[in-house]
């Protein structure tokens, strides 16, 4: 499959966005069980800035390597906190807690 398009399991689509010779390409959206991962694909996974939205509202935005967390990035809290710091193979050993501010 080369081009725009969604992929479907089980009539649920998991993923939107470009594909070149059947692998994820460009700018797409990823579906799982445990959320959605938005960025820039290559060959299937995700590298560079890029978001992912857990199911239940967090969401963390920052930078992926093969498709983790990687680098700088930061988690948005459902009440609004932050956590902030570096992550290395999708972990983090330090994050900061920025209150939200009301």
């Amino acid at each position: 499959m080369d081009g725009q398009g969604e992929y479907k399991v089980d009539g649920k689509v998991v993923y939107i966005g470009q594909f070149e010779k059947g692998n994820k390409v460009g700018e797409g959206i990823l579906t799982t069980e445990k959320g959605k991962l938005k960025g820039f694909f290559k060959n299937d996974v995700v590298n560079g800035p890029g978001s992912f939205e857990w199911s239940d509202g967090r969401v963390y935005r920052g930078d992926f390597v093969n498709s983790k967390f990687e680098g700088e990035g930061k988690i948005i809290l459902m009440n609004g906190n932050v956590l902030s710091g570096s992550w290395k193979d999708g972990h983090s050993d330090k994050l900061t807690l920025v209150p939200h501010e009301r």
